[in-house]
């Protein structure tokens, strides 16, 4: 829903504009504690953003940093119900060796949305529901709850020790995610993907890096993708679920360690260039057509119902190690 708030609703509380003599970067430190909100909104160009957990009943915003301009500000204002916190720098051709760090501390949870041009995000600690863009910076959520929506140009992802909803996406930076339970929906254009030692539902996506996987508890679903990389999954724990393992030229691979489960186990690659290794007899061959293509389809049954299971390649191979 969008709320329209009349000028004279709002309260401009900060304006700061330091000035430099040379064209050589100067020190600033601004410091301001504004009343508790439930919505903040953070604007940065160049800046780094570090959100983390606090006390009592008000907000604490830090901005440290060197630039070399006569016209960079910090805006605040507060309309009542949120807050909006903003990097006012009005020509942006020339900030080659400037920095600032925004150090903000929340007390409660909150809604956030986050912008940086080029600075990382770094939330700590803190429960939210939060959107975080980067154009080209890493964003970093450590010992989190809520609902995360992450998305960078060109920036790294990284969730640890994390618990919740999230969704990432960028375009070549490294997506990890480590120590963590919920849902988690994650894709990079050409960076590697993976996730370890973490509980919950999965699809994870990478347009030509790598997937991994391993010391997963998979709850209902995992869908793990790439289209030219390899995808290699540890046997994930939990019972009956679901579980994809793809890539269309590269290695689709699934590690039993040593594990024997009970399942129906599908896998598939191009009749004309694929392979499929497996350890077990095979149940069912056949040929099939898709997309007007041609694939080998094996299925392995393993017991009375379990797992379902499915591995598929175009040009690489599909494998079940056991």
């Amino acid at each position: 829903m969008k709320i329209i708030i009349p000028l004279t609703a709002l309260i401009l509380l900060s304006s700061c504009f330091l000035p430099t003599e040379n064209v050589d970067t100067d020190p600033i430190s601004v410091a301001q504690t504004l009343p508790f909100r439930s919505s903040l909104e953070i604007e940065t160009i160049i800046g780094q953003v570090q959100v983390v957990a606090g006390t009592g009943d008000s907000v604490h915003i830090a901005v440290v940093g060197a630039v070399g301009t006569d016209l960079f500000g910090t805006s605040f204002t507060d309309t009542g119900t949120s807050l909006r916190l903003r990097e006012l720098i009005p020509d942006t051709r020339n900030t080659s060796g400037w920095w600032t760090r925004w150090t903000i501390t929340l007390p409660a949870a909150a809604g956030l949305a986050i912008t940086s041009g080029s600075g990382s995000i770094t939330l700590e600690d803190v429960t939210a529901a939060a959107a975080c863009a980067s154009g080209s910076g890493e964003i970093m959520l450590d010992g989190v709850d809520g609902t995360f929506v992450c998305t960078s140009g060109s920036g790294r992802l990284t969730i640890a020790s994390s618990s919740g909803t999230f969704t990432g996406a960028n375009g070549s930076g490294r997506i990890t995610v480590s120590n963590s339970s919920g849902t988690f929906s994650l894709e990079s254009g050409s960076g590697g993907v993976s996730a370890h030692s973490t509980t919950g539902d999965f699809a994870l996506t990478s347009g030509s890096g790598d997937v991994t996987a391993g010391g997963l508890m998979l709850l209902a679903t995992g869908s793990f993708t790439s289209g030219s990389g390899d995808v290699a999954i540890g046997l994930p724990g939990g019972e009956n679920y679901t579980l994809a393992l793809s890539s269309g030229s590269g290695d689709a691979v699934l590690d039993l360690n040593g594990a024997d489960p009970t399942g129906t186990f599908t896998l598939r690659c191009l009749l004309s260039s694929g392979r499929i290794v497996c350890p077990w007899d095979v149940d069912r061959s056949e040929i099939v057509t898709r997309s007007g293509q041609e694939y080998r389809e094996k299925t392995y049954v393993r017991g009375t119902g379990g797992l379902t299971v499915g591995i598929g390649t175009g040009s690489g191979t599909a494998r079940i190690i056991p």
